[in-house]
C-alpha cells in the first residue's frame, strides 16, 4: 500500500537547497530551478511527437500522390486518403519546439495502411523514404540525408501499420532548428498493385523528440 503523508504549515524552504527543489532519484528527477523553471533530467525526460499530416504537404506538380477513397470494413463512412505510387513525393518543413531537449536525437516513422490490399500484398514492401536537411537558426542548411523507412505489409486489410523508427542525430541542434523534408515512395519496393485503388495510403509522418523543460526560459533560447 502506498504511504501518503500530509504536511501542515508547509515551509517550502525546507525543500529547497541552494534555491532548487528536486524530486526523484539519481536515475532521474524533476527539478524546480531557482527561477521557477521546471526541468526533467535522466529517466524523468519525457517524449512527444511532431505530427505531419497530409494537409501540410506541398506538392511538386509532377509525381504527386493521388487522393483516393477508403471505406474501412466495406461499410460506413468513406474517407479520402493520399495514396502513393512509386516515385510519388511531397514536401514539408518542421521546426523543433521550445520544449525540445537540445542536442538530443529525434526519431522518425510513418503511419500507413494497405487499405483493402492487405491480403494480396502480404510480405510485400513499401519503400517510404525521407530526405532531410536540418539546420539551426543562423546556420547553413547542409546537403540532405536519406532515411529509409521501408516497411513490410503484415497481410491484414485496413490495418494501421507503422514503420520502424529511424534515428536523426541531434548533435548540436537547438530549439527553433528546422528540417526541410521530402517524403516519397521509392521505386525499390515490390508492392504489386499499381492502380489507385491498389496503392498504399499514407496516414502521418511523426518525429519523436525528448522534452527536458516545459518551454524555453527566453523567447529565443533555452
Amino acid at each position: 500500500m502506498s504511504k501518503v503523508e500530509v504536511f501542515e504549515d508547509l515551509n517550502i524552504n525546507d525543500f529547497l537547497k541552494a534555491g532548487r527543489a528536486k524530486i526523484g532519484s539519481n536515475d532521474g528527477y524533476t527539478e524546480i530551478e531557482e527561477d521557477g523553471t521546471l526541468r526533467f533530467d535522466g529517466a524523468a525526460v519525457v517524449w512527444d511527437d511532431i505530427r505531419i499530416v497530409p494537409g501540410v504537404f506541398d506538392f511538386p506538380g509532377i509525381a504527386d500522390p493521388v487522393l483516393d477513397n477508403w471505406q474501412p470494413g466495406g461499410a460506413g463512412a468513406t474517407y479520402k486518403v493520399w495514396v502513393f505510387a512509386q516515385n510519388d513525393e511531397v514536401h514539408t518543413t518542421v521546426q523543433l519546439p521550445h520544449k525540445y531537449k537540445e542536442g538530443s536525437d529525434i526519431y522518425a516513422h510513418v503511419h500507413w495502411t494497405p487499405r483493402t490490399r492487405g491480403n494480396e500484398e502480404i510480405g510485400k514492401t513499401v519503400a517510404w523514404k525521407i530526405d532531410v536537411s536540418w539546420s539551426n537558426n543562423g546556420e547553413v542548411f547542409p546537403s540532405s540525408t536519406t532515411y529509409d523507412l521501408t516497411d513490410t505489409c503484415t497481410g491484414t486489410d485496413n490495418l494501421h501499420e507503422k514503420t520502424s523508427d529511424v534515428l536523426l542525430s541531434g548533435v548540436d541542434k537547438r530549439i527553433s532548428s528546422m528540417l526541410e523534408i521530402r517524403l516519397y515512395r521509392d521505386a525499390t519496393d515490390d508492392w504489386a498493385g499499381v492502380l489507385a485503388a491498389q496503392l498504399p495510403a499514407f496516414l502521418e509522418l511523426d518525429f519523436h523528440f525528448q522534452i527536458d523543460t516545459a518551454g524555453s526560459r527566453e523567447s529565443h533560447s533555452k
